[in-house]
């Protein structure tokens, strides 16, 4: 399974991406420019497998298309997304 999860560093976000985790599959997460240092300290604390399968998308809700690249939207594209959580 791969999920995407908008809201991955607030208080509901951080819980539910920890449960996916003891999932198969890779975890993409949206996060803005000035929470990327948040969300690898997330990373750090949910330990050295979460550093391969959460994928971080840089992007903003209040933007067309998420505002995340069109490498990156082709890069999702091609993972298949199965699961898509909005919390953010």
């Amino acid at each position: 399974m791969t999920y995407f999860v908008t809201g991955a560093t607030g208080f509901i976000g951080r819980h539910l991406v920890e449960q996916l985790l003891k999932r198969d599959g890779d975890v993409y997460v949206l996060v803005r420019e000035g929470s990327l240092d948040k969300l690898q300290g997330l990373i750090d604390r949910w330990g050295p497998e979460a550093r391969d399968r959460i994928k971080p998308v840089e992007g903003d809700l209040s933007e067309p298309r998420l505002g995340v690249s069109d490498a990156k939207a082709d890069e999702l594209r091609e993972a298949g997304i199965d699961h898509f959580f909005h919390l953010a």
